[in-house]
């Protein structure tokens, strides 16, 4: 008799904590659809080749979000829109002589989402200038070239309308002559790490249950 009562406790507790459990999935992660804006910060590393030498350039960068994202917790697909800038200092300047890239960035791609984690690839146009400065004497070589974006990263939700993502991508701008006032073609590779917070906009959120 006794082990009935603890077998039928352990089956409504259990009952419970799955209900429980559902429950807060379908809050934090169950959709039709949202629609985010989002800002981030993060450190990039690139290298630039088409110089005879290849230096490493780093330094911060800032950028800004738009998405559309329209699935459900295991899988969804976001198409987005994003801007970034940044400024990148070559590793080996010096007080007499500097060498920095500046880039702006923006463009568009698509994310997938599975679960939390997500990942996502892009394409569009940059504005960038390479300043090169020996001893007072700057030279600015600009252009406006394509850029392929590449990434993944984790998202978490904390209140229903915020979330928190972690991301590294990569970005290839390739620089042509006919793009620009270069001397020559440049390949700019660098490397990102951001955090990023996202506002939620509910445009057709559903769940199925109630967080308790």
């Amino acid at each position: 008799m006794n082990n009935k009562i603890i077998c039928a406790i352990l089956a409504v507790s259990f009952c419970q904590t799955a209900v429980a459990r559902k429950e807060k999935i379908d809050y934090e992660q169950d959709f039709n659809s949202l629609l985010t804006l989002s800002g981030k910060a993060g450190y990039s590393l690139g290298n630039l080749f088409g110089s005879g030498t290849v230096p490493t350039f780093s330094g911060a960068m800032y950028g800004g979000e738009v998405e559309y994202i329209f699935g459900r917790a295991y899988f969804s697909v976001a198409p987005f829109f994003e801007y970034r800038w940044m400024r990148i200092q070559n590793s080996a300047n010096t007080l007499t002589s500097t060498d920095s890239w500046q880039q702006s960035y923006w463009g568009g791609g698509l994310r997938v989402y599975t679960g939390r984690a997500f990942f996502k690839a892009g394409y569009g146009s940059s504005s960038v200038t390479e300043s090169i400065s020996i001893s007072g004497n700057t030279a600015r070589y600009t252009a406006s070239p394509k850029t392929l974006l590449l990434g993944a990263g984790m998202s978490w939700v904390f209140p229903r309308y915020l979330r928190v993502e972690m991301g590294a991508d990569m970005m290839h701008t390739k620089v042509r002559l006919i793009d620009g006032n270069f001397p020559a073609r440049r390949d700019l590779f660098h490397y990102s790490a951001y955090l990023a917070l996202k506002l939620v906009l509910d445009s057709g959120y559903r769940s199925t249950g109630k967080k308790k």
